[in-house]
């Protein structure tokens, strides 16, 4: 996969940027001239929630990418939460982030949902916080990157139900550590002592789950009623053009009958798509508010719903004398729920990890790497999966990230077949010295030459070719031409 050209457009301001297959270096002498910005918009471009930067709301913008895949260019268009794709001839649209991974199925050609969820981690370095990022936590935003979930995505490995489980189990750890808060707060509370009927919350997460699941379906039913419709004036129009119809106007000039004539047609198409991505912004958060609803079930019985009233506090601290709380016997469910939980991150490591041919793969590759750039590797394969990055410092913790990615890299290549685009941002950080990112420039240029690269940085890096692009004071600096 390589990245042909980036276009972005702000207001009435523009800039078109024409990547190079090979290496690529974004450069600037100085800090705050744009070049995470260029990397934030690719990657929005490519339909991630990509936060935005001080210099520009990507929202605002209009921002275009080609991408050539194997034989097959894709065109890009994205403009605020609407994506128009080109594959080829074909054009397709989605709406995000309701059609995020549907895109993204068809951009980087698989349907695992565990790989989909960490190809951006694998392939991207962030400034802010990629380089201390390892083998989980975030990528950028609210993007997420996990090790185990990407070997069982490399694999096929299927750990749905225990993985929803740990999600269930740490949700009821943290309510009932909370509850351990209420019953504290409870102490102080002395002034109410009436005994009031509460309804059972489990009863009122149902009945908010069978409202919303009805929403739900007829918000689905509306969306689907309004893409027959777009479907259907889709092929009236094009039956209308290939009949190449002409009229006779009143001064005798023939004009034909298409879509930029036919009064209003434009308008209407123009509204049946801003109703469609109303429809579906409603379907995501109906989406999103169920998600949380079912992680809730099930909860202890007799929790409460708290009424609003004028006085908040007081109605609260009438509700907290309803809570009958042992300490003792929830410190004893928490124990419990806590071995539970051990438990079950357990088996999914294990499952994991299991006769994973990958795990032995990246683990070679890691030790490769770490001895070139000078690393001691002290442990075997658990090593991959770590939690305890206090013991390692921050230029080996920064060379450490760089060999994981590129482990990670040749992996996920394995499975998609094809060569990965290679981005990273700032790879010289404070504690590395010049000689080991030369180093690690020296490991891409070797091993990833047939790898489109893009760096952003102040430095310049010996690469035999690179295709440098240079921005002075803003990134977006140039008056829009053609409108």
């Amino acid at each position: 996969m390589k990245i042909l050209k980036t276009y972005i457009r702000e207001g009435l301001f523009e800039r078109s940027v024409l990547w190079d297959t090979d290496v690529n270096l974004i450069f600037s002498k100085k800090n705050t001239c744009g070049k995470t910005t260029l990397l934030r918009a690719l990657l929005y471009s490519l339909g991630y929630p990509i936060p935005n930067t001080k210099k520009i709301r990507f929202e605002k913008c209009i921002i275009i990418t080609e991408i050539l895949k194997g034989n097959v260019c894709i065109s890009i268009k994205r403009e605020g939460e609407y994506l128009q794709v080109l594959y080829a001839d074909k054009e397709e649209q989605y709406f995000l982030p309701h059609d995020q991974n549907e895109f993204h199925k068809k951009l980087w050609g698989t349907e695992n949902l565990d790989l989909l969820a960490n190809i951006l981690g694998t392939i991207y370095i962030d400034q802010e916080k990629g380089w201390t990022l390892l083998n989980r936590g975030k990528v950028i935003g609210n993007i997420r990157y996990n090790i185990e979930q990407l070997l069982r995505g490399l694999t096929g490995k299927d750990c749905s139900d225990l993985v929803f489980k740990e999600r269930q189990l740490s949700t009821e750890l943290k309510k009932y550590r909370q509850m351990l808060s209420v019953s504290k707060y409870k102490e102080e509370i002395n002034e109410f002592k009436d005994e009031l009927f509460v309804e059972s919350y489990d009863d009122e997460l149902r009945k908010e789950l069978e409202l919303l699941t009805y929403e739900l379906s007829a918000h689905n039913k509306e969306l689907k009623r309004v893409d027959s419709v777009i479907k259907k004036n889709e092929s009236f129009r094009k039956y209308i053009e290939n009949m190449k119809i002409r009229v006779r106007a009143s001064n005798g000039e023939e004009v034909p009958v298409n879509k930029d004539t036919i009064i209003d047609m434009n308008e209407y198409s123009d509204m049946l798509q801003a109703k469609r991505r109303m429809i579906v912004s409603d379907i995501a958060r109906l989406n999103n508010k169920i998600d949380r609803v079912k992680l809730e079930l099930p909860v202890q019985d007799d929790q409460l719903s708290f009424v609003e009233s004028n006085s908040l506090l007081h109605e609260f601290d009438k509700n907290m004398m309803k809570f009958n709380i042992d300490a003792i016997s929830v410190n004893g469910i928490i124990a419990k729920i806590e071995k539970e939980h051990k438990a079950v991150k357990e088996a999914i490591s294990e499952a994991t990890k299991k006769d994973n041919h990958v795990v032995d793969n990246m683990y070679k590759l890691v030790l490769k790497y770490s001895k070139e750039l000078n690393l001691e590797m002290d442990e075997k394969t658990t090593y991959l999966f770590t939690s305890n990055l206090k013991e390692l410092s921050g230029a080996v913790l920064h060379k450490l990230v760089f060999v994981y990615r590129l482990a990670g890299i040749l992996e996920v290549e394995k499975v998609l077949g094809y060569k990965l685009p290679i981005i990273i941002d700032s790879p010289s950080g404070k504690e590395v010295d010049r000689e080991n990112v030369d180093a690690m420039m020296k490991i891409l240029a070797r091993d990833f030459k047939d790898n489109q690269i893009i760096v952003a940085s102040i430095y310049e890096y010996d690469f035999q070719k690179v295709n440098r692009i240079i921005l002075e004071e803003r990134l977006v600096d140039q008056t829009v031409k053609e409108f």
